[in-house]
């Protein structure tokens, strides 16, 4: 595959309808919209009709005559910003859930700079709308849109065209790129191609986030079928009604997108999104060391649970005057959920114990680690097949040190009892899993037990927030996958964390931008996951009792993240940065290069 020329023009989709005078490096600062001019053959209502030109009533007056949009529009002039004012006042207007995701979803497909800078400024608001917890509804009902939503759907019918299909697609430099087969959705299950709101959610936190620009991602369905066979003869499902291919079909066709994919666009990060767990850590392991890609599910999950667990037991310490190492050494957590999420924060959780505690053994690393599926605790005998990642913390129930007395019947009640974990992490898509007398249970054995129910939507999480605060007394230290509204109790108001990894993924991602990696490590998401965690103070944590700073600060936490990543990528030989660059990398050459959504001028080309 060859590299991307670095002297690449700043390009926009429909590109041979518009285009911007000068020309921009990626890897030089980057004026935003606003000290830009667009010109465009387009003239009236087609400039209106396309989200990437439509300013709606922001067009000057200059504007309006040039590029004929007299008596198109009303009167006034309006600035972004009254705009924005004025979006968030008839979102706020609607309901929860939904019918906020479909207004903001109809906002992007009529301006998509109106739409980025509204999420921008509102995003603690706005989030739970675009993102988890309304896209998993938006998946369940998205049989009932007239309109899909933008982006590109392959399936086996398509096999051998693949490389057309992407060559079709106007951006000459996409620069990201969220994949999904729709097989396993939050805590929803298989939804075929209904899984298509997921990767369009993810690349607009990417733009939020990382500031991504809109223009430069992609969001695509491998649409393979779905076993769920109610949605598939519903009547509704607007996907390809087959059971769901596998085997070596299947992968054939993955690694024809992804070659198809590298070949247009090398330098693109390819991000894998909720894959049966059966298959996501197959395609993990298949292009991890030959492309730059990375899997959320695995990786970001990972990440994020190992920074809430190193701010929680950072909190426990300051207590209990007891040193971070001590207690890494000595917690033992149970991971209930065997799936690619598991397998991921199993992983993370294992290498963290390795990186910080000196002179500890692989193997006593892993015999802190009980990770659980629906037959109970995991055996050596059936770490086999997709449970095969999850060999290294299998235990050998013959040997009782290591399984410490747990026996293959066990309930998790009982795993509790025996353990003595000081964590429990939800990943099973199971409201009351973790019930009263769980949380009650980890009360006595804990003074501030560590309690992650986070499973998506909020709906599927394994316990609320309020549950778990009035069953542990007040004493939890608490994260969820999908917000909670705040809790009075004890005469205070308390915070939930949302343990999401929104707060990953998309510094991630723009380190990988910026540098043109070659790859992504497991070391990076472990880089990413300390800078995360060490972006509030103990004195902050242990005032608040809130794991994870407020959403506000993502945007600023992912340009830290970013900049730590992308050393790391200098050091591991894997950026494509030239050593002027490398040597210039502070936050200011980061935060530079990220995208704040702004009008361009707009002129007519003739």
């Amino acid at each position: 595959m060859q590299a991307a020329n670095p002297e690449l023009a700043f390009e926009v989709a429909n590109s041979t309808d518009f285009n911007i005078e000068g020309s921009v490096s990626p890897m030089k600062p980057l004026d935003t919209w606003g000290n830009h001019t667009i010109s465009t053959s387009k003239r009236g209502v087609d400039v209106l009709n396309n989200p990437y030109l439509n300013k709606g009533q922001a067009f000057t007056s200059e504007e309006r005559a040039s590029l004929q949009l007299c008596g198109y529009l009303p009167n006034n002039v309006s600035t972004l910003e009254e705009q924005i004012e004025m979006v968030q006042s008839l979102f706020d207007a609607r309901d929860a859930g939904i019918s906020q995701y479909r207004f903001a979803m109809s906002i992007a497909s009529e301006n998509l700079t109106l739409f980025h800078a509204w999420i921008k400024k509102y995003f603690e608001r706005v989030a739970p709308a675009i993102y988890t917890p309304a896209v998993g509804d938006a998946c369940l009902k998205y049989g009932e849109n007239t309109q899909p939503l933008n982006g590109l759907y392959f399936t086996p019918e398509f096999k051998g065209l693949f490389d057309k299909i992407i060559s079709s697609w106007d951006e000459k430099d996409v620069e990201v790129v969220v994949v999904t087969d729709g097989g396993r959705i939050l805590g929803l299950g298989d939804l075929g191609s209904n899984g298509m709101p997921i990767p369009v959610g993810k690349l607009a936190l990417y733009t939020a986030l990382a500031g991504i620009r809109p223009e430069k991602t992609l969001p695509i369905m491998l649409d393979v079928g779905t076993n769920n066979v109610a949605l598939r003869e519903s009547g509704s499902y607007q996907g390809w009604s087959n059971s769901r291919l596998g085997g070596r079909e299947y992968y054939e066709l993955v690694d024809e997108l992804i070659l198809s994919i590298k070949t247009k666009w090398p330098n693109c990060l390819i991000q894998f999104e909720d894959f049966s767990s059966s298959q996501a850590w197959i395609l993990l392991d298949a292009y991890i060391g030959k492309t730059c890609c990375f899997n959320d599910d695995i990786q970001g999950t990972g990440a994020v649970v190992t920074a809430g667990i190193l701010n929680a037991l950072r909190i426990v310490g300051s207590t209990q005057k007891k040193s971070l190492q001590e207690l890494l050494r000595s917690g033992k957590y149970i991971i209930v959920g065997g799936g690619s999420a598991g397998y991921g924060v199993c992983l993370a959780i294992w290498n963290m114990i390795l990186s910080e505690c000196e002179l500890i053994s692989e193997e006593q690393a892993s015999n802190n680690l009980f990770v659980m599926d629906t037959k109970g605790v995991l055996p050596i005998e059936r770490a086999i097949g997709d449970k095969k990642p999850l060999r290294f913390i299998a235990k050998d129930f013959s040997n009782k040190e290591q399984s410490m007395g747990v026996t293959k019947d066990d309930k998790l009640i009982d795993v509790i009892r025996k353990v003595k974990p000081c964590g429990i992490i939800g990943l099973t898509g199971t409201p009351g899993m973790f019930s009263e007398e769980i949380v009650r249970e980890m009360s006595k054995i804990n003074e501030e037990p560590i309690i992650f129910p986070l499973s998506n939507p909020t709906d599927k999480a394994e316990c609320t927030f309020n549950q778990a605060l009035e069953w542990s007394a007040g004493k939890c230290l608490f994260g969820s996958g999908s917000p909670f509204n705040p809790v009075s109790y004890d005469g205070a108001l308390r915070q939930s964390s949302q343990t999401n990894n929104m707060y990953i993924f998309p510094g991630v991602g723009l380190a990988a931008v910026l540098s043109r990696s070659k790859g992504i490590t497991n070391k990076m998401f472990a880089i990413a996951s300390k800078v995360l965690a060490y972006s509030i103070s103990d004195a902050q944590l242990c005032a608040t009792r809130c794991l994870f700073p407020g959403l506000n600060k993502v945007r600023d936490i992912s340009c830290s993240i970013a900049l730590e990543v992308m050393r790391e990528m200098n050091a591991a030989g894997l950026s494509q940065l030239s050593m002027d660059e490398q040597n210039k990398l502070s936050l200011k050459y980061v935060r530079e290069r990220m995208y704040t959504p702004l009008y361009p001028k707009i002129s007519p080309r003739l």
